[in-house]
């Protein structure tokens, strides 16, 4: 007889495979003036390219400031917060970040502009205490042409 726990991750399992192939496209998120400030406080990331106006418009690349790289990566999990929850909507599942198999970023994101997700799960794998899911995310950027960012991230979902 399978123990409960077993039944609960099972269940998940089955209702992430579900979602398989599944591509959504997330809302549009402004990433402020104040958000990269804060962000560079908290991990003392205070390039110019980030903060300095005047430098980033007369040689940065970009023309002007942009948003730190991580930060677009550190927005991963709201800008995916929206979408159709893998595992359905009558469990309540504890969700942890597992980490990447890749991230590449692509483009610079200006301060201002507007970021959103478009999620892809690639697979899922029933593990001892819960599942493993592989979700593809590329990030756009409403100022610019190509996507920023492309991530493959793993998040391990266990019943609680």
């Amino acid at each position: 007889m399978q123990s409960r726990n077993t039944r609960d991750i099972t269940a998940l399992r089955v209702a992430c495979e579900r979602c398989v192939g599944l591509t959504e496209v997330g809302s549009w998120h402004a990433v402020s003036k104040s958000d990269v400030a804060a962000f560079g406080a908290v991990t003392h990331n205070m390039q110019c390219i980030h903060t300095d106006e005047a430098w980033a418009h007369d040689e940065s690349p970009y023309g002007g400031l942009i948003v730190h790289a991580y930060l677009t990566l550190a927005l991963v999990p709201h800008l995916t917060s929206g979408m159709t929850p893998l595992w359905g909507t009558e469990a309540k599942p504890l969700i942890l970040n597992a980490g990447f198999n890749q991230v590449r970023f692509m483009a610079g994101v200006p301060i201002g502009a507007q970021v959103r997700a478009q999620r892809t799960i690639v697979s899922v794998e029933e593990r001892a205490r819960g599942v493993l899911v592989t979700q593809r995310i590329t990030i756009e950027c409403d100022q610019v042409s190509r996507p920023v960012a492309f991530v493959e991230s793993l998040v391990y979902v266990m019943p609680k």
